[in-house]
């Protein structure tokens, strides 16, 4: 008789703790509801995103993507690519070579 109840007990708290375990989670309908509203709130942003990038010249012109960046401790500039190209020391931007070497910058290996 005592096994049965020892049994009895051990089901009720597994039954519980299932019951509990579900108790945070949202049901699966809100999920869908969330994700649709997400979806909805990503595609309203592209649009305008798509208008900017047409937009700015900057992104279309392929010579005025190229920024050199300047270690501005060692006086070295580095080309777009190179493995120190974003150093927390190349905080100097510069359009072209001819303006870091104006600016008292030498290349990097990586400047070709």
């Amino acid at each position: 008789m005592k096994k049965v109840r020892v049994i009895i007990a051990c089901i009720m708290v597994f039954g519980l703790l299932l019951t509990f375990q579900n108790v945070g989670a949202a049901p699966p309908e809100t999920k869908d509801k969330a994700a649709d509203v997400k979806k909805a709130a990503t595609d309203a942003k592209k649009p305008a995103e798509v208008k900017d990038k047409k937009a700015d010249p900057a992104k279309t012109d392929p010579a005025a993507k190229l920024v050199y960046h300047g270690n501005k401790n060692s006086k070295v500039y580095h080309a777009p690519g190179c493995k120190d190209y974003d150093c927390k020391n190349c905080t100097e931007k510069f359009a072209s070579k001819e303006d870091a070497v104006k600016a008292g910058y030498k290349a990097h290996n990586c400047v070709k």
